[in-house]
C-alpha cells in the first residue's frame, strides 16, 4: 500500500510540474519522484535503489546546473560515482562475493567519522569562504555529513539513516 501512496504523490508532483501548476521545474519534479522511490527501495534493501538513485543524481545535476549551484552539481557527480560503487558493493561486497548484509558501524569507522567530519567540514568551509559561498559553514557541514551518510549506505551500515537525517 505504501508504494501506491508514493506512486500517487509522485504522479501528482510530476503532473503539476508539467502543467505548470507549481513553480518547480521538470528536473526537480523528477528528482523528487526518483528520490522518494529510491528511499522506499533502500528501506526494503532492494538492489534497484541504486539505479533509481543514479537517475535521481542526473535530475538534480541538471537542476543545480540550471540554478548555477555548481558545488551541489559537483556533489551529484560524486554521488553518481559512489552510487555505482554502492550498487556493486551491495551486489558482491559480502563474504565470498555474495550480497552484502546490513550491519552496524564498527568502532574504527566511528573513530574515522568522528575525526574526519570536523576536519573536512573546516577545510571545505575555508574553500567556500574563499569562493564567497552564501553559507560556508552550513554548506560544508551538510556536504560532509551527506558524504559520510553515503559511505555508510554503500557499506550497508544501519546508522546511515542518522547521518542522512542530520544532513
Amino acid at each position: 500500500m505504501e508504494w501506491a501512496a508514493l506512486l500517487v504523490v509522485s504522479l501528482v508532483v510530476l503532473a503539476a510540474s508539467y502543467r505548470r501548476w507549481w513553480t518547480i521545474g521538470v528536473a526537480e519534479a523528477w528528482g523528487f519522484a526518483t528520490g522518494g522511490v529510491c528511499v522506499w527501495l533502500v528501506v526494503r534493501e532492494h538492489l534497484w535503489n541504486w539505479p533509481v538513485g543514479l537517475a535521481n543524481n542526473v535530475f538534480f545535476l541538471v537542476l543545480f546546473f540550471r540554478s548555477r549551484l555548481y558545488a551541489d552539481m559537483g556533489l551529484q557527480v560524486v554521488y553518481f560515482g559512489l552510487g555505482v560503487y554502492g550498487w556493486l558493493n551491495w551486489l558482491i561486497g559480502g563474504e565470498n562475493r555474495t550480497a552484502l548484509r546490513v550491519s552496524r558501524t564498527t568502532r574504527i569507522e566511528w573513530l574515522a567519522l568522528a575525526l574526519s567530519i570536523p576536519v573536512c567540514t573546516r577545510g571545505l568551509r575555508e574553500i567556500l569562504l574563499v569562493a564567497n559561498g552564501a553559507a560556508p559553514f552550513w554548506d560544508a557541514l551538510t556536504t560532509v555529513l551527506s558524504l559520510a551518510a553515503q559511505y555508510l549506505l554503500f557499506r550497508k551500515r544501519f546508522e546511515n539513516w542518522w547521518f542522512w537525517i542530520a544532513a
